[in-house]
């Protein structure tokens, strides 16, 4: 379903000689209404879930990256900087490589913490953070928030 909404984007690109990202994304949007307008002729499929999954995945990811920028500029902008840097290990219930690597990175663009290494067995994330004030509620976060997001899209 997907492709096909991809496939009708091109279409619209061509037919209106607009090559750009507004073109596409406009191509998009109306691939996307006429593939809900057909759903009963294509089959019921998961696709519209997926994809409201992806949007509050997306607006999930903003919003941890402005709490985390708001939360490292009072850190260094503070008249006395207190940090406590940590190395944490957090178990891992991933599976897939694509799961284990989109987390890596969604943890590395969040400012202030960094993925570091997977051990060997694919079972343990190494993550290097700025400011450390509790090391279970750090790896918690993760595991429930992070870890479970990232295997509701992928696993």
């Amino acid at each position: 379903m997907f492709l096909l909404n991809v496939i009708l984007a091109l279409i619209w690109m061509v037919f209106n000689n607009t090559f750009g990202l507004e073109g596409f994304i406009s191509g998009g949007l109306l691939g996307a209404v006429i593939l809900f307008a057909m759903e009963r002729a294509l089959g019921k499929t998961d696709y519209w879930e997926r994809i409201l999954l992806v949007i509050s995945f997306l607006i999930f990811i903003a919003w941890n990256i402005i709490v985390s920028n708001v939360t490292l500029a009072q850190i260094i902008l503070a008249k006395k900087i207190k940090i406590q840097p940590k190395l944490i290990l957090i178990p891992l219930d991933l599976e897939t490589d694509l799961a284990l690597t989109f987390l890596a990175c969604l943890i590395t663009i969040t400012p202030g913490v960094i993925s570091l290494d997977l051990t060997a067995d694919r079972q343990i994330l190494i993550v290097h953070t700025l400011n450390l004030s509790d090391y279970s509620i750090f790896q918690t976060q993760i595991k429930e928030i992070f870890e479970s997001r990232v295997a509701e899209l992928f696993e």
